[in-house]
């Protein structure tokens, strides 16, 4: 009875694995034909409006033909920019730090409230502090337990001298927020997290699932299209997520450039993620 029962057991974990293995294929290839269309989409309204603009000398169909011309490119140069793709699932090898003096990483640490502060102030503790400086930790406006927190942390006030800053972002949604009011926040919130970016242009993200992440990781996605610098993006999924990654997680997951997990059975499911145990 055993052997059959451990028999079984085996067997739905293989047909889990393979499902998982389709269902990924499938999720990829929905995103190739979701850039494909919007790429030829584009490209036939530009055709369209250049054709306006001969024909009637319009100087809106001009303008707008300009802009869709921009969006292709656009769309054309983040997929060229997206992390290379999955080795065996083994997870993404990073791209080496840029490390000035060849030691410091300048980073940007993402804090929430609760348990995800907690946690990455943990992973930080286990970090050498001294490589990874300037630091600069972002958390939402509306954010009253991170501050504490990261003052017991880091054992100072933030300045020069203390080799880290804070800077705070609207939060993007507050509990029970309707759809229209979280996109209300998540554009404010990118509107202060591009002159955040701009203004530190960090060598490294570092995050690992507050809401408050994702206008981050996009602004830090904006130099490496431009063409201005890679600002790497680590995200660190939540010991708490043994079988099924976060939401945050599963937006962010293809725009890693390091996407760490917790739990080994993680990296079967979703096999551009690095297993590295439990890290704190």
């Amino acid at each position: 009875t055993r052997t059959r029962t451990h028999t079984q057991d085996i067997e739905r974990a293989r047909a889990k694995e393979i499902n998982g293995g389709r269902d990924r294929l499938v999720v990829m290839m929905r995103i190739i034909h979701v850039f494909a269309a919007v790429v030829l989409a584009l490209a036939a309204v530009d055709a369209a409006l250049v054709w306006q603009w001969r024909e009637t000398g319009s100087t809106t169909a001009a303008v707008a033909a300009t802009v869709v011309t921009a969006l292709v490119v656009g769309v054309l140069r983040l997929w060229a920019v997206l992390p290379p793709r999955v080795k065996s699932g083994d997870g993404r090898a990073c791209t080496p730090l840029n490390r000035p003096g060849g030691h410091q990483v300048a980073t940007l640490v993402v804090l929430g409230s609760g348990g995800h502060t907690t946690e990455m102030l943990r992973l930080m503790a286990a970090l050498d502090r001294s490589a990874y400086t300037p630091r600069t930790y972002v958390y939402a406006e509306t954010d009253t337990m991170s501050p504490g927190k990261l003052r017991a942390f880091e054992g100072g006030t933030p300045g020069k001298d203390s080799g880290y800053a804070v800077r705070l972002i609207p939060r993007t949604r507050e509990v029970r927020q309707s759809f229209v009011g979280t996109l209300i926040g998540t554009v404010r919130a990118l509107a202060a997290a591009l002159p955040l970016i701009f203004s530190t242009m960090p060598d490294l993200v570092l995050t690992n699932g507050p809401g408050t992440c994702i206008p981050l990781c996009i602004a830090a996605y904006v130099p490496r299209i431009l063409g201005i610098k890679h600002i790497q993006v680590v995200y660190v999924e939540s010991i708490c997520r043994v079988e099924t990654l976060s939401l945050t997680a599963r937006l962010l997951y293809l725009f890693c450039d390091g996407f760490i997990v917790q739990w080994e059975e993680l990296v079967k499911l979703y096999p551009a993620s690095t297993y590295l145990g439990r890290l704190y």
